[in-house]
């Protein structure tokens, strides 16, 4: 796995914040005949110790690899597998919005409430030479429902609006290319042994139970004033430099990996010494993530937009820091946030797209699917 992040020509690489990419050695093993790949994980199980240390003798070396294979930007069919976007769907929904999670509960444990965008570090102005970054302004879009159920294999593309009915945020962007309501899919995995601690993963469609938590953003009536102004004649200038970006990435991300490929979540945990989290964990608190091949865009109408994010595609290190805390974030207070990278200096400083607070987030509350 890269620790580093790459910008555009002249810029830094800093290692603040990672990227998942295949290394050479497993796009090697990918690559192998079936029946090797087997042999070679048969080879790995017996080397394990105990069911905590993995595969203890290989992790160094497959330490820097990750579970995404190399981008395919090619193509013009509207398949996940060719360029990650699917086609708008149409289907009404059967379950309200916001009804899996609720908002700001009486329960203390497993609820949600909005969070302050400025609780976030982003790229400020001059970053490729000095790397400050200062608190996010505004985010351009509120929280408006959070859902989460359970499901045996991942739901995405068309779970908005097919299962989930959009929220009843009639406003429009007054942007051809952005969306009133942007809807996050998190798709992770919640399953324990060997599919999460092995670098080698046997799952090749990167699948298998998970738990989802589902966001939906409405977009704020500033940044609509702002995406007006976008549209006059001399008013561009007075408008956030990165809901510039943001219109750019909405108009082009679904033909280009490169620009998709620049979205990015942030998770921060507001309470780890009292969790005591590794210091593998420690280590990226707060810190982004490019979602590169994790990630797949749908829409569900010109109003609404939404990203899946696939965790089980995530790297190998990601995987297992999930996996080594999942118990102990359930007594956590963890805020939650997207934004797109600025990689261009005309669209610093980068700014929030939407961000939420979470109290105790318990999984096993969550519904199953099947029973939604």
């Amino acid at each position: 796995m890269n620790l580093c992040c790459s910008s555009s020509a002249g810029q830094v690489r800093r290692s603040e914040e990672w990227k998942a990419e295949a290394s050479p050695l497993e796009q090697w093993f990918y690559d192998l005949p079936e029946a090797t790949k087997q042999n070679i994980y048969d080879q790995q199980t017996k080397k394990s110790t105990s069911p905590t240390t993995g595969f203890r003798g290989t992790e160094e070396k497959v330490e820097e690899a990750a579970a995404e294979k190399a981008p395919n930007s090619g193509g013009d069919s509207l398949t996940p597998s060719q360029n990650g976007i699917l086609p708008p769907v149409s289907d009404a929904g059967t379950v309200e919005a916001g009804s899996t999670f609720p908002r700001n509960g009486e329960d203390e444990e497993h609820s949600w409430e909005p969070s302050p965008a400025d609780m976030f570090r982003v790229r400020q102005p001059g970053y490729s030479s000095t790397g400050q970054k200062a608190p996010s302004g505004p985010a351009f879009y509120e929280t408006l429902r959070v859902d989460t159920f359970r499901t045996p294999e991942r739901r995405e593309g068309r779970l908005v609006p097919r299962t989930l009915r959009p929220c009843p945020h009639t406003v429009e962007s007054g942007h051809p290319d952005v969306p009133s309501v942007f809807v996050v899919n998190c798709q992770i995995p919640n399953i324990d042994g060997a599919v999460v601690h092995s670098p080698f993963n046997k799952n090749p469609e990167y699948d298998g139970p998970c738990f989802q938590i589902v966001f939906h953003f409405g977009i704020t009536e500033q940044t609509r004033d702002w995406l007006r102004q976008l549209q006059e004649e001399g008013a561009a200038a007075a408008v956030p430099p990165a809901l510039r970006l943001w219109a750019l990435w909405c108009r082009e991300a679904p033909a280009s990996f490169e620009r998709r490929a620049q979205f990015k979540a942030m998770a921060m945990v507001d309470n780890p010494e009292e969790l005591n989290l590794p210091g593998l964990v420690l280590r990226y608190n707060g810190k982004p993530a490019l979602i590169t091949n994790s990630g797949t865009l749908s829409r569900g109408g010109p109003s609404l937009l939404q990203m899946d994010i696939n965790v089980h595609r995530f790297a190998y290190l990601a995987r297992k820091g999930l996996d080594m805390v999942k118990e102990k974030l359930e007594q956590g207070r963890i805020r939650v946030g997207f934004t797109v990278e600025s990689r261009e200096e005309e669209h610093l400083p980068e700014q929030m797209l939407g961000v939420c607070f979470f109290k105790k987030y318990k999984r096993n509350k969550a519904p199953l699917f099947h029973d939604l």
